[in-house]
């Protein structure tokens, strides 16, 4: 897997590197999680093998990226939310999760519109928030911005101080970075939904690669998702639990990507990462002759991807 990261890029190094340690970072965190919570119930790990296979695979996604960071930040915020299930006193667990979806949405903004989804987890699947939570919650996502505001006021204060009056800008220009962030967060709700113009037909015919990946992870995805909610019975309900969790997420952003495609880039990171459970429980534990033979199919149709990314490259 490794080599297939290094293989098809022939860019800069920096940025291959960065990458590939967030996508470590990100297989050891659902390695954690899976150890710690037990997704799937036999000795396996597949749901951190599955997800390197599948940025193994995407070349595009190799290059460090605002999309692999919120990826990264979604994963570490699920390792800390599950573990507020049915437990009472665990503000700091909440805070945590809502941190890392805060930062995370410093290198997107619009990552900070799954704060209710994750909200809705935690109270309706979680069964662990109350005031005290959603206070911790509040508090997790404003921190960053908090201290973000502090520091541009400082940087303000410190230069009306040293510099003279004529040189001195505006408050709304100092803090012109914050308001172009809070701009970003609500620019989903100003941009057309399902855009069909010849525009996007053209730009989809001209990433070949990126096309090939989201129909080969969408079919695992989907597989995966509808394989859960028939086969969830076997599990026990905390494990459902934490499975419906990592669905909900994954059919918002789904949704996202179908409705506003243009931020493939950004979603379809979040979308294997939330994929990933579900389809790994479908790996695992399957065992009929036409499941096997469709995890078969869906191995080839991976190194299908791994084969046109290197033959074709990719345009980030």
């Amino acid at each position: 897997m490794t080599l297939l990261w290094w293989w098809p890029q022939y860019g800069d190094l920096i940025p291959q590197l960065l990458g590939w340690l967030s996508c470590v970072v990100t297989a050891y965190f659902m390695l954690e999680t899976n150890t710690k919570f037990a997704i799937l119930r036999t000795r396996t790990q597949m749901t951190a093998v599955l997800y390197l296979i599948m940025m193994a695979v995407c070349g595009f996604l190799h290059p460090v990226s605002n999309g692999t960071l919120c990826q990264l930040c979604l994963i570490i915020a699920f390792f800390c939310l599950l573990h507020t299930y049915q437990r009472f006193h665990t503000e700091l667990h909440t805070f945590h999760a809502a941190l890392a979806l805060s930062i995370g949405s410093l290198f997107w903004p619009p990552l900070l519109w799954l704060m209710p989804v994750m909200l809705w987890c935690q109270g309706g699947y979680l069964r662990a928030l109350d005031l005290r939570h959603f206070g911790a919650a509040l508090g997790g996502y404003l921190l960053p911005y908090i201290a973000w505001s502090t520091g541009l006021a400082i940087r303000m204060y410190y230069a009306i101080l040293t510099t003279s009056i004529v040189d001195q800008l505006s408050a709304q220009e100092y803090f012109q970075p914050l308001l172009q962030h809070a701009e970003g967060i609500i620019a989903p709700f100003h941009e057309p939904i399902i855009d069909l113009s010849p525009t996007l037909h053209d730009q989809l015919l001209s990433h070949p690669v990126e096309c090939t990946a989201l129909v080969v992870m969408g079919l695992i995805g989907m597989t995966g998702f509808i394989h859960y909610l028939r086969k969830s019975y076997d599990d026990k309900i905390q494990v459902r639990m934490y499975h419906y969790s990592y669905m909900t997420v994954q059919a918002v952003v789904a949704v996202w990507l179908v409705l506003q495609p243009h931020y493939f880039h950004q979603l379809f990171p979040l979308f294997i990462a939330a994929s990933v459970p579900a389809a790994a429980h479908f790996i695992a534990l399957t065992h009929t002759w036409l499941t096997n033979a469709w995890v078969v199919l869906g191995a080839l149709a991976l190194v299908t991807v791994a084969i046109i990314n290197i033959s074709l490259g990719f345009n980030v």
